[in-house]
């Protein structure tokens, strides 16, 4: 039996000039992160990031069913720079297609349907957060492989860093990637 557990994705987080390492703020931040993880998951509830429960594709419609932990999914805009298609695209093979997504809409809290241009091919790849051709190593908020979904936690979750800023703890929707299979 593993205790294992992803406490949050990075792509929220701020970085030093090099868009390697997290900033010292950004590393007490990722902490509580980790501090409420591990306090979940090891005193209270098996703990799940904000990530897809459920994946209904069906030809041009993607229907996704996510685990929220606190509030509704949001997309934020001005926390991470916002990105195309929210962080969600369409891979064939090693070519991202630019087109392939007509629509990424919220629905009842906790889903995403997304709306493909074309009918999709087998072996297709969804992907959030993985980032897009010719996109910058670096990684942080402005820039790189990110995302603009998250949940509301932050909303009653944060502290002031010793920088004088506001931190809140949103879980932000982790990175994935679904194949389509015409069954899936």
């Amino acid at each position: 039996d593993l205790d294992i557990c992803v406490a949050c994705p990075m792509y929220h987080m701020e970085y030093s000039a090099d868009g390697v390492h997290l900033t010292a703020e950004s590393s007490h931040f990722l902490g509580r992160y980790y501090a409420n993880a591990i306090a979940r998951s090891a005193f209270h509830e098996t703990w799940v990031p904000t990530s897809p429960k459920r994946v209904l594709w069906t030809g041009r419609i993607i229907d996704i069913e996510f685990h929220v932990p606190a509030g509704a999914l949001t997309v934020d805009t001005n926390l991470v720079t916002e990105t195309h298609n929210y962080g969600f695209d369409l891979w064939r093979g090693n070519s991202q297609i630019d087109a392939a997504l007509a629509s990424v809409t919220l629905k009842q809290g906790n889903r995403i349907i997304i709306t493909l241009s074309d009918d999709p091919q087998v072996g297709d790849l969804l992907t959030y957060a993985r980032g897009r051709v010719g996109d910058p190593i670096a990684s942080g908020p402005q820039t790189g492989p990110r995302g603009n979904v998250r949940d509301q936690n932050g909303d009653t979750d944060f502290f002031t860093g010793r920088d004088g800023k506001l931190y809140r703890l949103h879980n932000w929707l982790v990175a994935f990637q679904y194949q389509y299979s015409p069954t899936s």
